[in-house]
């Protein structure tokens, strides 16, 4: 069945965590990389090279895995955040993907994450323009409950 879990280096990148979590997938599954070549329509050599991190996978080839591994969309949400990394290597700068977006919880965990990091400082600076817009995002529209949150953000 290809390269052992241990070739795997998820933590490197999130291509690579991309291709770990794809081999996870597949092989929960019962398949091998031929079996979900076939059902994806590519090359068993194509499966085992994105499982690598050696090749970076097209989204079609991700919305076709993500499919035939009923992945509920985690494979297509790691291909944008995949895009968005490497856009920023190729820059040379952070980069955030327009298609990428934070769940609610996960822009909750990242807005305690930086006052419990930065606080004190968390109120100046670019910090407070990033809580402002995760702020602001977990709101919604609803500017009544923008201002309360955004008021509460501002309490000790």
């Amino acid at each position: 069945m290809g390269a052992h879990s241990h070739d795997l280096t998820p933590h490197q990148s999130v291509r690579h965590f991309f291709g770990a979590e794809l081999r996870h997938r597949r092989q929960a599954a019962g398949l091998s990389q031929a079996d979900l070549a076939r059902m994806v329509l590519a090359a068993p050599s194509l499966v085992n090279k994105v499982e690598l991190a050696q090749r970076f996978p097209s989204a079609e080839l991700t919305v076709r895995c993500d499919r035939a591994l009923d992945a509920r969309e985690v494979l297509i949400r790691l291909h944008g955040f995949a895009v968005a990394e490497r856009a920023a290597q190729r820059a040379g700068a952070a980069v955030q993907h327009p298609a990428v977006g934070l769940t609610g919880l996960e822009a909750v965990a990242l807005r305690q994450l930086l006052l419990a990091v930065l606080r004190p400082d968390a109120s100046a600076g670019p910090v407070a323009g990033v809580l402002e817009r995760i702020d602001v995002a977990l709101a919604g529209s609803d500017d009544a409950r923008r201002r309360r949150v955004v008021a509460a953000r501002r309490q000790p």
